[in-house]
């Protein structure tokens, strides 16, 4: 009889020790990588999304500087701000990455080294949505590395976003004396409603660059 109760007592605290309450729960993620909106959990193509709050982790202040931080994705650029800016994705040419917005091809026609220039700004941005693969079963042509969708904000209520930064390199122009310097600002505001939603973003930036022939 006191060997039963034993047992009895050691299958408890056994059973009690294993038993962990639950951490939490997860927020669902869905994306849009196929133009029909889908649980990230059931996507079964190399897809990174960068959400709203890494976005403003990130030490940037244009579309092209937040895809640098990605890995396998490639910026060369040769001018400010995207202006001219090639996008390769896993060692592909530029003109096999198609750029989106809110799921609507992006298309220059004289060139795709202008892809990038896009008008923007960080603070309008909700999520990018990196495909990192084959495309063009979906997208259509260009899309045969794969794909970014840049996805605005929808409002859901009233807001202001607000940001500013400046640097400068302490070094003169020798043929003017000027110092080197940069600074921007960008501003987006939000309106929610019942039956419409409006967001408005404005950016401004300026700078004499941070050396000669910049």
């Amino acid at each position: 009889m006191r060997k039963l109760a034993l047992g009895i007592i050691s299958i408890a605290v056994i059973k009690t020790a294993v038993a962990q309450p639950l951490s939490g729960r997860l927020d669902s993620v869905v994306i849009s990588g196929n133009r029909i909106e889908e649980a990230y959990g059931r996507e079964n193509r190399n897809i990174e999304v960068l959400d709203s709050r890494q976005i403003r982790a990130l030490p940037v202040k244009s579309t092209n500087e937040l895809l640098s931080y990605v890995a396998g994705v490639d910026l060369r650029q040769r001018g400010p701000v995207g202006t001219q800016a090639d996008v390769s994705i896993d060692g592909s040419t530029f003109d096999q990455v198609l750029v989106l917005i809110n799921g609507v091809k992006m298309s220059d026609p004289q060139t795709g080294h202008h892809m990038l220039n896009i008008p923007i700004p960080i603070g309008a941005i909700e999520r990018i949505e990196i495909v990192r693969c084959p495309a063009a079963r979906t997208y259509g042509v260009n899309a045969l590395a794969g794909a970014i969708n840049i996805v605005t904000k929808t409002p859901v209520q009233d807001e202001v976003f607000a940001q500013a930064y400046a640097g400068s390199s302490l070094k003169q122009d020798t043929a003017t004396g000027e110092t080197y310097y940069g600074w921007g600002a960008q501003a987006s505001a939000a309106i929610a409603g019942n039956k419409h939603s409006h967001i408005l973003s404005v950016a401004h930036d300026e700078g004499s660059g941070f050396r000669y022939n910049t």
